[in-house]
């Protein structure tokens, strides 16, 4: 349970990063 909780947690992490990056990518493109 520990581990797939950990191996979530860093999915989520790289997941809101690339949210992150897509959202400043779409924003330059917008500016």
């Amino acid at each position: 349970m520990r581990m797939r909780m950990r191996r979530f947690r860093r999915l989520t992490n790289g997941f809101s990063k690339k949210v992150e990056a897509h959202a400043n990518a779409v924003a330059l493109h917008f500016m």
